[in-house]
């Protein structure tokens, strides 16, 4: 069966803030069905299936997982998180997608991958930009030629971070803050 001819059953892991800011644009890819939203915060799933419209809420990660039904999972918790939670997720046999920085040390992300091989599962990390229309444009005229040998490209990416207060691990390295680990 081809991928076109279906929805794929997408649960997110995570019921905060991010959860709520990407679940639109996951809703208007033509490639998911979020059925499900799972958290280990007392009630939080329930509360944000009811407020979000999904029909399945997991009171826990495990429970998740081992949803037969969901086939793949956007990984929305805390970042500290991520490599826990995305083991567990391909343990599972679940695709994931996970949101930036997938995780926190590269001996966790060479150990994620060669699982995802070994379990022959997709794990991606939700940088849009890779196959943002523009990015796929660039690539095909540096690939034609048409503008001679790049050299060099630069590029800047950068938010500023007005909540210190509220979020104080926004830059705690532990916790995936920080210039390089926050924003990816």
């Amino acid at each position: 069966m081809d991928i076109s001819d279906r929805k794929i059953s997408l649960a997110i892991v995570g019921a905060g803030s991010i959860a709520a800011k990407v679940l639109p644009s996951i809703r208007q890819a033509k490639w998911f069905d979020v059925v499900g939203i799972a958290s280990e915060r007392d009630g939080a799933a329930l509360e944000f299936a009811q407020a979000h419209e999904i029909q399945k809420a997991f009171s826990s990660y495990q429970a998740c997982f081992d949803d037969p039904t969901i086939e793949a999972v956007y990984i929305a918790n805390l970042t500290s998180d991520h490599a826990r939670t995305i083991k567990l997720a391909l343990l599972a046999g679940k695709h994931v997608l996970c949101e930036k920085p997938l995780v926190l040390t590269h001996s966790d992300a060479v150990e994620l991958f060669a699982l995802a091989d070994s379990k022959k599962r997709i794990l991606l990390e939700g940088y849009m930009y890779r196959f943002h229309p523009q990015i796929v444009k660039l690539k095909q005229i540096i690939d034609s030629g048409a503008i001679g040998e790049v050299r060099s490209i630069r590029a800047e990416f950068s938010f500023m971070i007005y909540d210190l207060e509220k979020r104080p691990r926004r830059m705690t390295r532990a916790a995936g803050g920080g210039a390089l680990l926050d924003i990816g």
